[in-house]
């Protein structure tokens, strides 16, 4: 070997060995400045800096870092490139501190990054790449900002995001396309900003999405076309805006969906078509709203709605025919409306049935039929209403019917034969109903159920004897024997 060539290979492996002995010279350092401040592992995987009070953040971060808590403290800024070079890095939380921009390139080249917290922050705008060429992060959380618009271009080249908060917001409105290219983006929160109006095209393209929430914003207008191609869309939030009607169409053609909450809003009439091509929409939550009306064949073609809750509304009249051929429908709330009357066939055709409440309404007859036809009802409240007679065949051909409540009505007699075929009761319950004239219908059923099923019935309330005595309605000295 040639004299100068084996001074070139020592000299080589002298400067690869003091190459070396830097680099590790200056992990070591930068482990044990970075300790001396918070709280570390071996080998400084987990670097814990927790409500420590610091304005910056602690630099040289140990590039073996995996997990980095800077929550509570006073940080304002994010310098360019004080993230760089952590390949390992996983999980960041810059949570409940003042910073309020992030500049673009604040987190590039973190291969690894999943989770990046950011919540409970100042931060006002989000500029154009902010969040770019982060392949592995799955969650990003800006809930609890001052955040107002949403550039386009703000998340860009995310491949593996599910998870995106933006809640607690200042946010008015969702440009179209400002969340596309997301394929793996499952639940987007925008609760509580001040969004006025859902767009056609804010949230297209996003084959993943199951999840939207919209909670206590100030959304006047759904537009026709708002929620196209989410073909995995399961739930959508909407409690809490100002929503006066439901655009025909706009939440047609979603095969996933399965919830669509619109309680606290201010939506008048359901009318006929709103709610189109769901064949798996289970839920509807119309509570605390300002209904009056609901058109007939407002929820047709639903066939695996299992629930309705419009309580709380002002709804007066029930159109024959506005609950039928719902095959999966086993309960419906109306309690807390207006309802007068329930007039013969309003709930036909649903052999589902299990559950139906019409506590604190203004109901004064039940029209013979009104409940024909319910095989799987097991519950039914007619309670806190203004009910003062039970005519004959009230609750006919209702075989799984247990529980019956009529207590706090005006109840002054049930006519014979009204609580007959009622092969399943357990318990009826009319409590509160002044001045209810005894009868032998009661005590001669609950005889009956006793001799024919060996079981009793728990029957609550009392009744006035012709002497004007009050007893418990089986106490009814005459009926016995």
């Amino acid at each position: 070997m040639p004299e100068n060539m084996f001074h070139y290979i020592v000299s080589y492996k002298q400067t690869f060995v003091l190459m070396l002995y830097t680099i590790l010279f200056l992990e070591v350092h930068a482990v044990e400045d970075i300790c001396n401040k918070c709280s570390c592992n071996i080998p400084a995987t987990v670097v814990n800096c927790r409500g420590l009070g610091l304005s910056s953040i602690p630099q040289p971060i140990p590039t073996t870092v995996e997990g980095l808590y800077l929550s509570r403290n006073k940080i304002t800024t994010i310098p360019q490139g004080c993230f760089q070079n952590l390949p390992r890095l996983i999980y960041l939380d810059l949570s409940r501190n003042n910073i309020t921009t992030i500049p673009q390139g604040s987190f590039q080249n973190l291969p690894s990054l999943q989770r990046l917290i950011l919540w409970s922050n100042q931060i006002t705008t989000i500029p154009q790449g902010s969040f770019q060429n982060l392949p592995s992060l799955k969650r990003l959380s800006l809930t609890g900002n001052k955040i107002r618009t949403i550039p386009q271009g703000s998340f860009q080249n995310l491949p593996s995001l599910s998870f995106l908060g933006l809640g607690e917001n200042q946010i008015t409105t969702i440009p179209p396309g400002v969340f596309q290219n997301l394929p793996s983006l499952q639940k987007i929160f925008l609760n509580e900003n001040k969004i006025t109006t859902i767009q056609q095209g804010s949230f297209q393209n996003l084959p993943s999405l199951s999840f939207l929430n919209f909670w206590y914003n100030q959304i006047t207008t759904i537009q026709q076309g708002s929620f196209k191609n989410l073909p995995s869309l399961q739930e959508i939030g909407l409690t809490g805006n100002k929503i006066t009607t439901i655009p025909q169409g706009c939440f047609q053609n979603l095969p996933s969906l399965e919830e669509i909450d619109l309680s606290v809003n201010k939506i008048r009439t359901i009318q006929q078509g709103c709610f189109q091509n769901l064949p798996s929409l289970q839920r509807l939550n119309f509570v605390e709203n300002q209904i009056t009306t609901i058109q007939q064949g407002a929820f047709r073609n639903l066939p695996s709605l299992k629930e309705i809750d419009l309580n709380d509304n002002k709804i007066t009249t029930i159109q024959q025919g506005c609950f039928q051929n719902l095959p999966s429908l086993e309960q419906i709330y109306l309690n807390d409306n207006k309802i007068r009357t329930i007039p013969q066939g309003s709930f036909q055709n649903l052999p589902s049935l299990t559950y139906l409440n019409f506590w604190k309404n203004q109901i004064t007859t039940i029209q013979q039929g009104a409940f024909r036809n319910l095989p799987s009802l097991i519950f039914l409240d007619l309670s806190r209403n203004n009910i003062t007679t039970i005519p004959q065949g009230s609750f006919q051909n209702l075989p799984s019917l247990r529980k019956l409540e009529l207590q706090d009505n005006q109840i002054q007699k049930y006519e014979d034969g009204a609580f007959l075929f009622l092969s399943s009761i357990k318990k009826i319950n009319l409590e509160n109903n002044k001045n209810m004239t005894c009868g032998c219908h009661l005590p001669a059923f609950v005889s009956h159920i006793k001799k024919v099923y060996n079981r009793n019935v728990d029957v609550i309330g009392s009744c006035q004897e012709a002497t004007g005595a009050t007893i418990r309605i089986l106490n009814y000295a005459q009926c016995k024997g």
